[in-house]
């Protein structure tokens, strides 16, 4: 079983447990731990790993740091986070788009106000 947490901080953010594992003697390899969705933050992690063989019991504590580079590569890498379309942002850019078109509306029938006022008047 793992667990990732930030240094100093008790929350653990991520964990992972597996059993019925098997592994050769002096090897090693990658565990993988879900994030759920969610995006990796840069910061210094702490990870906490137990193994375990029948009655033996093997501990690690190891400190990581993920810069912003690394985040970001990380983040695009893996497919369980949604990147989906941000709502917001389409309702904040229509919003606009239909504000300029309004503006322009108003500008261009005030103009044609004014020439059709200046047309009466030169009658």
């Amino acid at each position: 079983e793992a667990t990732v947490q930030k240094v100093g901080e008790e929350e653990i953010l991520y964990q992972a447990s597996q059993e019925q594992m098997q592994m050769a003697p002096n090897s090693n390899f990658n565990f993988p731990i879900s994030l759920e969705g969610d995006r990796f933050r840069s910061g210094e992690y702490l990870l906490k790993m137990t193994a375990r063989s029948g009655e033996d019991e093997w501990q690690w504590e190891r400190k990581f740091t993920i810069d912003a580079d690394e985040a970001r590569a990380l983040n695009r890498a893996d497919v369980t986070i949604d990147t989906g379309i941000n709502w917001w942002i389409v309702a904040a850019i229509s919003l606009i788009i239909l504000l300029l078109l309004i503006i322009v509306w108003l500008l261009l029938k005030k103009k044609k106000n004014e020439r059709d006022d200046s047309v009466n008047d030169n009658e």
